[in-house]
């Protein structure tokens, strides 16, 4: 395989499973440097061990952070910025779905703390490395469950209203897009570009855990879906194809752009998601992060 990724610094969220682990495979097969962003240490480290079985050269750190909580994710941009003069691409792939409401300490839902917030603030605290690099790359691993999500802006939380996982997840990858969308806007004249994608429907793992209706049914559906391999396509495609080399702000699917929902097109909606966004941020004096 072609190492043209040599040099190449990469950070990659939820790279110890599934989708993550297969994208964490093929990239340093092609020679990148890999920096996997883990809520455990010690799946961290065997997620680690597992890439080295297929690449024993590989060049790979692992830095431990809860995507769930704003002082971890500021925490570990900070440990970034001092450790790296500049990163490659950033892949915001880790991801939940919570059969029941959880509360983060941050005082936000679950869901909507990891599928988004984290997104947001990955990006936020490491625009600068990326802009350090020759030509950064952003790449969201959102979902086709955006075209059945809407956004409650006054109940965002699932506080006033009863929770349902569904409505949660698929609001959180609606945003995934709206968020992509504008941020592109936002660095129109910049040279980091900024993409999303529908993995597929993929066998790894994801909600099995659960105890709802789509647990279940992706249980009983696991030998009809795609393996986490063929699910890592696009997102390794958006993160080194030269073909997307100038690309930003797109929504894409088997390698190719598509158009995503009506509403993920809604670039009002899409201001107000990134004002609230903002809004929610529990800002550290010491650790800047701004455009």
């Amino acid at each position: 395989m072609s190492r043209f990724m040599s040099g190449k610094r990469v950070v990659i969220t939820g790279a110890n499973s599934g989708i993550g682990w297969a994208t964490a495979c093929a990239l340093v097969k092609m020679g990148a440097e890999l920096i996997l962003i883990c809520r455990s240490q010690p799946k961290g480290l065997d997620a680690i061990d597992r890439i080295k079985t297929v690449e024993p050269d590989a060049v790979i750190s692992l830095f431990k952070c809860d995507l769930s909580s704003q002082e971890d994710i500021q925490a570990v941009c900070g440990q970034l910025r001092s450790t790296y003069a500049h990163i490659d691409v950033l892949i915001n792939n880790a991801g939940v779905y919570l059969a029941e409401r959880r509360q983060t300490d941050d005082g936000l839902e679950q869901t909507f703390a990891v599928n988004h917030m984290a997104y947001f603030l990955m990006c936020r605290g490491l625009l600068s490395c990326l802009q350090a690099a020759p030509k950064g790359r952003i790449v969201n691993v959102s979902s086709f469950g955006h075209r059945l999500g809407s956004i409650n802006f006054d109940d965002y939380n699932f506080e006033r209203r009863r929770y349902s996982p569904m409505m949660a997840y698929c609001a959180s990858k609606l945003m995934n897009v709206q968020f992509t969308r504008y941020l592109a806007n936002q660095l129109v004249d910049d040279k980091v570009t900024v993409n999303c994608l529908h993995p597929g429907m993929v066998r790894s793992g994801f909600a099995v855990s659960q105890k709802d209706a789509f647990a279940l049914l992706t249980r009983l559906a696991g030998a009809f879906l795609v393996s986490p391999e063929r699910g890592a396509r696009t997102s390794i495609h958006l993160a080194t194809s030269p073909d997307v080399a100038q690309v930003s702000g797109e929504y894409y699917r088997s390698r190719k752009i598509v158009k995503p929902s009506r509403q993920a097109r809604n670039m009002k909606q899409a201001e107000q998601l990134w004002q609230l966004s903002e809004a929610l941020i529990r800002y550290d004096p010491c650790v800047p992060i701004a455009f």
